[in-house]
C-alpha cells in the first residue's frame, strides 16, 4: 500500500515538471535572444516540486549573489531542486542526466553544462563554458564529487573546476547539502525510479539543510581543491 504512495508522488512530480517544461517552450515563442528566459520558471519548478514531496529546507549563510561558481556536496538528485528553488543558476551535471526523459529537457532550459568525465576534450569544453557563463554574470554550481555519496562521507573532489577557479576574481562559494534521514542519498546501483518510489513511499515530511560559506581565493588550484574538501568536511558534520 505505501508503494503506492510513492508512485502518486511520482507521478505528480512529473506532471510538475511536465507543466513547467511546457510552459518554458511556450514563452521561448518570443523570449527573443535572452538565454536567461527560463529561470523565473524553474524557481517556480523548485518550489512546486519542494511543496509536492513536503521537503522543509533550512537555509543557512549568505545566498551567493549572481556571478557566483557554488560549490556544494552531492547527495541526491533532491538537491537541484532545493538550488534552483532559491538561485538563478546553472549546473554542470553528468553525461547520464542529458538521456533522462523530462528532466534532461528541464537541464537544458536552464542551461545546464553536460560533461563526459571520461573524455578529456569533454572536459575541457565544460571548464571553457564554465568560464563564459561566469563572464557572463551567471552563477554556476558544480558538484566537484561528481557523484552522489552517503552522509556523513565526503568523495574525492576532482580537481578540474579548482583550477579553473584559482587565481580569478570570482566569488567562489563552498556549501554543505545534509539530510536529516541518511537514506536520501542516492548511491549504488540504485535506478532514479526505483530510489523515489521507495523513498517518497515512506509517510511525513522531509528535512534538508544547506549551508553557504564565505567566497574562497586560492592561487594554487590543488590547495583550492583541498581547502574546499575540509570545509565541505567539517561543515556536513556540524549540519
Amino acid at each position: 500500500m505505501q508503494k503506492i504512495r510513492g508512485i502518486y508522488k511520482l507521478l505528480g512530480f512529473t506532471v510538475i515538471l511536465a507543466f513547467h517544461v511546457t510552459r518554458v517552450i511556450i514563452k521561448s515563442i518570443w523570449a527573443g535572444r535572452d538565454p536567461n528566459f527560463a529561470w523565473g520558471i524553474v524557481k517556480d519548478c523548485g518550489r512546486d516540486e519542494a511543496r509536492w514531496l513536503g521537503i522543509d529546507i533550512e537555509w543557512q549563510g549568505r545566498v551567493p549573489e549572481e556571478g557566483a561558481l557554488i560549490l556544494p556536496n552531492h547527495r541526491s538528485y533532491l538537491d537541484i531542486i532545493h538550488f534552483v528553488s532559491i538561485i538563478p543558476v546553472c549546473f554542470v551535471a553528468k553525461i547520464e542526466v542529458s538521456k533522462w526523459p523530462l528532466i534532461s529537457k528541464a537541464a537544458r532550459i536552464a542551461r545546464t553544462i553536460f560533461v563526459d568525465r571520461k573524455d578529456k576534450n569533454s572536459r575541457q569544453q565544460t571548464r571553457n563554458q564554465v568560464k563564459e557563463r561566469l563572464k557572463e554574470g551567471v552563477s554556476v554550481l558544480v558538484f566537484p564529487e561528481g557523484t552522489t555519496h552517503m552522509s556523513p562521507e565526503v568523495g574525492e573532489l576532482h580537481k578540474g573546476i579548482f583550477y579553473v577557479a584559482a587565481g580569478t576574481d570570482v566569488p567562489v562559494i563552498p556549501a554543505a547539502v545534509e539530510y536529516q534521514d541518511p537514506e536520501e542519498a542516492w548511491v549504488g546501483d540504485d535506478g532514479f525510479v526505483e530510489h523515489f518510489v521507495r523513498r517518497f513511499s515512506v509517510p511525513g515530511r522531509k528535512a534538508v539543510k544547506i549551508r553557504f560559506g564565505e567566497p574562497i581565493k586560492e592561487e594554487d588550484g590543488e590547495v583550492f581543491r583541498q581547502r574546499v574538501g575540509e570545509w565541505m568536511q567539517r561543515n556536513t558534520r556540524e549540519l
